[in-house]
């Protein structure tokens, strides 16, 4: 019997309970995308499947600082316990 085919592989950043500083973004996780795609023949893309570029990051970077500023002014400390007992 053959081996099953997997057409995909999904990365995920638990944005709400990864500390604001912790350089824990997608600049950080990008690279190990990019060399996990390397090794599979792989393209590294979007929900939607779009390519992601160094544009898609520096906009997705923009939208984590509106949502970190968001949670804390809510009294919510991005990566805290609060963040962890809300989200996860």
């Amino acid at each position: 019997m053959p081996a099953p085919v997997c057409d995909r592989v999904s990365l995920e950043l638990d944005v709400p309970a990864t500390c604001a500083g912790s350089g824990a973004s997608t600049t950080a996780v990008r690279p190990w995308a990019i060399k996990l795609g390397a090794q599979l023949n792989a393209r590294i893309v979007d929900d939607n499947r779009r390519p992601i570029d160094s544009q898609s990051v520096a906009a997705i970077e923009a939208q984590l600082a509106k949502l970190y500023e968001d949670m804390r002014s809510a009294g919510i400390d991005p990566g805290g316990d609060r963040a962890r007992r809300l989200y996860v």
